[in-house]
């Protein structure tokens, strides 16, 4: 079996992409449907960028210009101006020749007798006409150049590449552009707008005698050309002939307006209307949170007030002359512009401030394309004041789709394409352009009846229809039909599974599963192939789906947890998982006494200090060497980890490096069962004995099914609940060879017991809230309750700030808590501290430590609030609840299952003697189990072998 593969697609845009909604949704959408997608724009500097872009990959190459440079230099020669200079450029150093000879020749006449100077006045002076005359020709013949009826270049080019004459911009478009073509060797080649059409084609026709299939050309017209208006003539020539050149030879062509795909046929002869794609907003973009930033917030307008807004670039033939206008026959209104500030901009502030309503005009920068619609959700009237150019008239503005999408009514003026559809779809009116009381008048009727212009939103299709999903799903039909082939079902499978994994969604099991088999079964035939590096990549993706974020960390239960057997069968079944777990030799090596540990991360040293203070109370010398440094070489990435074990006959040249970075240390710790603990067991010929440390969240990476157990001494877990979930799952781990412990991370007890503040015993706090794991909403629900009793309860969610940019899931997360902690029942009883240094200090402000978990391996905010004497509150964590953990760890009455059981033991340890008698208990549990002094005799037990 192949790897699911699918037609490779490679998109062409002028731009850096920046900004582009249109191209980057399209890359991202058939990406998602299972195309591989490349798109390709200009670089912003001289060098090669390439990065993800959703599914697809996003490729910006330099492009220099330099034919562009040359012509807006030079006209070149004619024979009408044989003396003219080359170039502008050329025209300035001569001027600059001519300066510096005049001024000579006055300090030389200065200095000698006149008839001395005769001569070089003479030459100078037959130099300076000549430079003149060169001069002038040189300006006559950039006119005549610049002339729409010029035919310059004419008689050498022909006129199929004219184009190339009158902007060369093009040229040097295809220039950048060609050899990436060439290089990636797409089977479908979307060019979007007018000025990579002629890109694709010119790559088309050079691969027609290629053997095998030929690419094909899908044109992606995103306005009208002739109705744009270029300035400059002679580029405006050559951009129409390049467009009418090329499109003819396009398989299939696409736009953004049914007005526009008429004129496109009428224009060029079509055989086909082309496919209309409206640049309608995501649909995600139609849904948001309640407390979302809006617009009128933003712009600090009152709620009773009525709001106009206007999305987009602020320009004269946008016509906001007339809306600003019209603001004084709205008394009330207030306008709100989001837009980039300009000079126009400007003037429209001064304007109003003259007609004294500066006051209720407001200008908001730019926000997010995916957020526009919901940003302008709380505004009464979205405005489409166009003015009458060819252009607007058969073109759709993207801001109608996003003021549809937020919900809102539309006013705009009557260009042909935005009037049809705005009053055939009843969700607005039309005006007279630049009317001002026209403008005036259908803002007020709209207001008066806005019910009337939102009804469609809710009682039809409209808001589905006018979706990015809805609008580009037919361009996957029209790939298909123009190719003759697509992405096979098993793509599509593993691309659905794939988005709705990065959308924060669990996608059902049997799907995801499904495609996790597909691509298993590819990496085992590239395996039998001898192919390691294609069974690497599709064994690595493989793994990204099995054990994604998603699925194990940011949702309340897990499928590994809930049936780990069944859920890993695809991996251990396949091939490459069962010589990803292969052992390399008949177990561990032989172990002496422990002298001097080199502890092994990969960046993330949590947790090392204390074991470092062990060691140390030990007599036992440590350092830290850190794979995040100096490893150059060395497999970090899981295809690279996966390639490693999976090529026996690697001679793995980083091994000697990181070797000498061991130095003289007897024993390796690695800390974190994950990359480091791959890279330590790929060690060859190293006599040192292996200690591997498995906190959590690496029971739900790939991490531990690619670790050589043989080559591991000992295995440590912080907790049972975890060796007994993660050891039966190891088919590369035999526990009669590779020792087995279950050592507590310690604490410093006396460090944390410091005397708690008035108030401690009203106060819960949850240590580290931002991760999803911690499921701080169970805390503030128990809080809620709490406040039926005492309105005196509060609680602390202490840790960072959410991240605003970090996954969807945790983004999700992370809105749910913040909006909990707004709701009335507990809004003036949370405090959310920032990340401190200072924990002990701030336990004491704290009586009860609420571990409101749904998976920990020890959760040590649990034993440095027990060891501080605040009244552990344990949930049951749901994930592990077959494993029984916290009760494995912890006395049985610190945990609860249920909110009903943590309001009772809470209430029940209020009192001023049950309060200091439950702390005076948890300092005794956490000094008695995990004080350093514990810890280290564990670990000298561990060391000793035993």
């Amino acid at each position: 079996m192949t790897s699911p593969r699918a037609p490779k697609v490679v998109m062409l845009v002028d731009n850096t992409v920046d900004g582009d909604s249109r191209v980057q949704k399209s890359a991202r959408y058939m990406a998602e449907l299972g195309w591989d997608v490349t798109l390709v724009g200009r670089s912003p500097g001289d060098d090669v960028r390439e990065e993800p872009l959703g599914d697809a990959t996003l490729l910006r190459v330099p492009t220099a210009l330099p034919l562009n440079l040359r012509a807006r230099l030079a006209p070149g020669h004619t024979w009408r101006y044989p003396l003219a200079y080359t170039d502008s450029e050329t025209a300035k150093h001569a001027e600059a020749v001519a300066s510096w000879q005049r001024i000579d020749l006055q300090t030389r006449l200065a200095t000698s007798s006149t008839l001395a100077g005769l001569l070089p006045r003479l030459v100078v002076k037959a130099r300076r006409v000549v430079h003149r005359e060169r001069h002038r020709q040189l300006k006559a013949a950039s006119r005549r150049a610049a002339r729409p009826t010029s035919r310059a270049g004419l008689p050498w080019r022909g006129k199929a590449r004219q184009w190339a004459w009158d902007d060369p911009f093009l040229a040097d478009l295809e220039v950048a552009f060609a050899p990436v073509l060439a290089k990636l060797e797409p089977d479908l080649v979307h060019a979007h707008d007018f000025r990579t059409i002629g890109i694709a084609v010119r790559y088309k026709q050079r691969m027609r005698r290629r053997k095998g299939p030929k690419p094909v050309v899908v044109y992606d017209a995103h306005e009208f050309l002739p109705g744009v208006g270029i300035p400059d003539a002679r580029r405006r020539r050559g951009d129409e002939s390049y467009e009418a050149v090329h499109l003819p030879h396009a398989d299939a062509v696409v736009c953004v307006a049914q007005t526009t795909g008429e004129e496109l046929v009428r224009r060029h002869g079509l055989p086909r209307p082309p496919l209309v794609v409206l640049n309608a907003p995501h649909a995600r973009s139609g849904r948001w949170y309640d407390d979302a930033p809006d617009v009128r917030s933003a712009a600090g307008v009152p709620a009773g007030a009525p709001l106009l807004v206007y999305v987009g670039v602020s320009a004269a033939k946008r016509g906001l002359d007339t809306v600003l206008a019209a603001l004084p026959q709205l008394p009330d209104a207030h306008l709100v512009l989001l837009t980039k500030r300009n000079g126009y901009v400007t003037q429209l502030v001064k304007d109003a401030e003259a007609a004294g309503c500066a006051d209720r005009l407001h200008v908001l920068p730019y926000v997010a394309p995916d957020d526009v619609s919901a940003f302008v959700r709380t505004a009464d009237v979205g405005l489409s004041p166009l003015t009458h150019t060819l252009n607007h008239e058969l073109t759709l503005p993207t801001k109608l789709l996003e003021y549809a999408l937020g919900r809102i009514p539309v006013v705009t003026s009557d260009v042909r394409a935005s009037a049809e559809l705005v009053e055939r779809e009843g969700i607005g009116l039309s005006h007279p352009a630049e009317d001002v009381d026209a403008f005036a008048e259908a803002v007020r009727t709209v207001l008066a009846d806005r019910a009337r212009f939102v009804a469609p939103y809710s009682e039809t299709d409209l808001l589905e229809r006018w979706s990015w999903e809805t609008q580009c799903h037919p361009v996957d039909d029209l790939y298909r039909e123009v190719l003759g082939r697509g992405p096979d079902a098993a793509v599509t499978r593993l691309r659905a599974v794939e988005a709705q994994l990065t959308q924060g969604e669990a996608p059902a099991t049997q799907d995801l599963l499904g495609a996790t088999t597909d691509l298993l079964a590819a990496a085992d035939a590239s395996l039998r192939d001898a192919d390691v590096r294609s069974a690497a990549r599709d064994a690595a993706r493989a793994a990204a789906v099995l054990f994604h974020r998603t699925l194990h960390f940011d949702l309340e239960t897990s499928p590994l947890t809930e049936a780990p057997d069944s859920y890993l069968a695809p991996w251990h079944a396949s091939e490459v998982g069962a010589r990803a777990a292969r052992r390399s030799g008949a177990g561990p090596r032989a172990s002496g006494p422990v002298e001097d540990v080199a502890v092994l991360s990969l960046k993330n040293f949590d947790f090392v200090a204390p074991l470092e203070r062990d060691l140390t109370a030990l007599g036992i010398r440590s350092h830290r060497v850190d794979l995040g440094v100096d490893s150059a070489g060395t497999p970090l990435t899981p295809a690279a980890q996966l390639a490693a074990r999976l090529d026996a006959s690697d001679e793995r040249a980083w091994s000697a490096a990181l070797d000498a970075r061991l130095g003289d240390s007897d024993t390796v710790w690695v800390e974190w069962s994950q990359r480091a603990a791959v890279v330590a067991s790929l060690l060859t010929g190293s006599p040192r004995r292996t200690i591997v440390r498995l906190h959590s969240f690496e029971a739900w990476t790939v991490f531990p099914q690619l670790v050589d157990w043989s080559r591991v001494d000992d295995l440590v877990f912080v907790g049972p609940h975890l060796r007994d979930l993660i050891v039966p799952r190891l088919p590369g781990l035999d526990p009669t060879t590779t020792r087995l412990h279950v050592l507590p991370i310690s604490v410093d007890t006396a460090r944390w017991a410091l005397p708690k503040l008035p108030g401690a015993d009203r106060t819960l706090a949850v240590i580290g809230w931002a991760a999803p794991a911690k499921q701080a909403v169970w805390a503030l629900d128990l809080l809620a309750r709490l406040r039926r009793h005492d309105p005196g309860y509060r609680l602390l969610l202490v840790g960072k700030e959410p991240d605003a940019k970090g996954p969807a899931g945790l983004r999700r997360y992370h809105h749910e808590v913040l909006r909990r902690a707004r709701q009335p029942d507990v809004a003036d009883a949370v405090e959310l501290v920032p990340f401190t240094s200072d924990v002990p200090g701030l336990l004491q402000r704290a009586g009860f430590v609420v571990s409101s978990s749904v998976r920990e391996s020890l959760h040590m905010a649990v034993l440095e609030g027990a060891a501080s004497g605040a009244v552990p509150v344990v949930r049951d964590w749901p994930m592990l609840a077959a494993y029984d953990g916290p009760r494995r760890l912890f006395p049985p009455h610190w945990v609860v299952d249920t909110l009903e059981a943590a309001e009772m033991r809470v209430l029940g340890a209020s009192s001023p003697d049950a309060f200091a008698a439950a702390g005076a208990e948890a300092q005794a549990t956490a000094r008695e189990r995990f004080d350093d002094r514990i810890a280290q005799e564990q670990l000298a037990r561990l060391l000793r072998g035993a």
